[in-house]
C-alpha cells in the first residue's frame, strides 16, 4: 500500500514508506488484508482543507494534541478553534502533557461553548503531566471511572452523546504515557493498556482512545516490544486512525500520537488526518478523526409485551377468582340479559389477571427473554 503524497510530505523529506499502512503491508501476518482494509491512510491537512471537511458534512469530530503547556499555548488553541468552528464545531478536544499541577489555576483555560474536564499531573518528578478534555455544549457528557493500574501513564474517560433523542453514545479517552524506551516499562504499559481496552470494550459503545503513547509505531518492524504493543491493541479490536508521523523534528519523524478505535463499522464514512499548522511551541501535530453521522441515532429499539405466568402467580390468580365468587354474582334468571353476565364475568377475570398476571413492556433481547423464568410473550 503506497502512501498518498502531498506537498507537506515532500517539503519535510518524508519518504513514501514513512507510514504505518506501508509497514503493515510489509508484514507477513495472515490478517494483514483485513487490517489494511480497516486502517486507512491519514493524510496531512491544511487548516482550510480541515475547515472545509467540518463545514461540508455533519458528524462527530475528535481532535487530539500534545500541547506541552496549556497556559503558554491556550490563546493560539482558542484562536484555532474559533477559526474552524464555523458550522459544525469540533465535538471533543483531548489535550495531553498540559502542565497542570497541584496548585495550577484552571479558570483561565476554559473554552467558550465547551465543558472542561481536567486531571492534574501528580507524578513526582514529572511536572509536565496533566490531561484536559473539552466537550462541545451540543453533547451530553459525563466523566466515567475505569479502575485500572497505570504505572507510567495517565488517563481520563468520558461518555458523550448528542442532545437529540435516541442519540448514540461514545466513549472518549485521553491518554498520556511518560517517555521511556526501557523494554520492561513498555511491556508493563502494554499489559496495563490491554486490560484497560478490555474494560472500555465491556461498555459496549464506540470508543476512541486518543493520546500521546510515546511509542513510535513506525518502529514496529524493528522493535519487538513496540510490535507487541501494536499487536495487543489490534487483537482487542482497536485500530489506529493515524498512520503518518505526528512529531516532526530535525533528526527524526515519529508516530507517537494516535487515536485507536473499535468503531470499525463506520470506517467507510470516516476521515482522519494530521494538521500541518502548529499550535504554540509544541512540536507535535494536531491529529483528528471525523465520523460522518447526520443523526447520531442508535438503532431503533424493539419492545415486546411480557405477561407474568409463573406457578406462584397463576396460583394467586386462581385463589383470587375463588374469592370473587363469580358464580354467585352471575344472575341465573332467564329474563336477564346474557350480555350483562358476560360483561360482569369479563370484568372480574380482567381484575384478577391485572392484579396477579400483569403485562409489562420490555426491550427485546433474546437472552432476557430466555431468562424470564415462567414468563411468555403476550399479544
Amino acid at each position: 500500500m503506497v502512501a498518498h503524497r502531498n506537498q507537506f510530505i515532500d517539503d519535510n523529506d518524508l519518504s513514501g514508506s514513512t507510514s504505518l499502512t506501508h509497514l503493515m503491508d510489509m508484514n507477513d501476518r495472515d490478517d494483514d488484508a483485513d487490517e489494511a482494509h480497516i486502517v486507512k491512510h491519514s493524510p496531512y491537512y491544511s487548516e482550510s482543507k480541515f475547515t472545509k471537511l467540518l463545514t461540508s458534512k455533519a458528524g462527530l469530530c475528535i481532535l487530539d494534541l500534545n500541547i506541552r503547556n496549556i497556559h503558554s499555548n491556550f490563546d493560539e488553541l482558542e484562536l484555532f478553534i474559533n477559526r474552524v468552528n464555523i458550522c459544525n464545531p469540533i465535538s471533543a478536544i483531548c489535550l495531553n502533557e498540559c502542565w497542570i499541577g497541584k496548585n495550577t489555576s484552571t479558570s483561565n483555560i476554559e473554552l467558550p461553548h465547551y465543558k472542561m474536564f481536567y486531571q492534574r499531573g501528580n507524578r513526582r518528578g514529572h511536572g509536565h503531566c496533566g490531561l484536559i478534555m473539552y466537550v462541545h455544549e451540543q453533547f451530553r457528557c459525563k466523566e466515567i471511572t475505569i479502575d485500572q493500574e497505570n504505572s507510567t501513564w495517565d488517563y481520563q474517560c468520558i461518555e458523550m452523546s448528542h442532545h437529540k433523542p435516541n442519540s448514540k453514545k461514545y466513549i472518549i479517552c485521553n491518554i498520556y504515557r511518560l517517555p521511556g524506551e526501557i523494554v520492561d516499562e513498555v511491556n508493563t504499559f502494554t499489559d496495563e493498556f490491554t486490560t484497560f481496552l478490555i474494560s472500555v470494550k465491556k461498555l459496549k459503545h464506540s470508543a476512541f482512545i486518543c493520546g500521546d503513547y510515546n511509542i513510535n509505531l513506525l518502529s514496529i518492524n524493528s522493535k519487538r516490544h513496540y510490535n507487541n504493543f501494536f499487536d495487543n491493541v489490534v487483537a482487542k479490536g482497536f485500530f489506529p486512525r493515524i498512520t503518518l508521523p505526528t512529531r516532526l523534528q530535525d533528526q527524526s519523524h515519529t508516530l507517537i500520537d494516535n487515536i485507536f478505535t473499535n468503531n470499525i463499522k463506520d470506517s467507510n464514512t470516516s476521515a482522519s488526518g494530521i494538521l500541518i499548522n502548529e499550535i504554540g511551541h509544541t512540536d507535535h501535530k494536531i491529529i483528528f478523526t471525523f465520523e460522518e453521522n447526520m443523526n447520531y441515532v442508535e438503532k431503533s429499539v424493539k419492545y415486546i409485551t411480557i405477561e407474568r405466568n409463573d406457578e406462584i402467580s397463576v396460583k394467586k390468580f386462581i385463589d383470587e377468582l375463588k374469592l370473587l365468587n363469580i358464580d354467585v354474582k352471575i344472575t341465573e334468571s332467564t329474563n336477564n340479559n346474557p350480555q350483562e353476565n358476560y360483561n360482569l364475568f369479563s370484568m372480574l377475570i380482567k381484575y384478577a389477571k391485572d392484579k396477579h398476571l400483569p403485562k409489562k413492556h420490555v426491550k427485546y433481547n433474546k437472552k432476557n427473554i430466555k431468562s424470564q423464568n415462567g414468563s411468555r410473550m403476550a399479544c
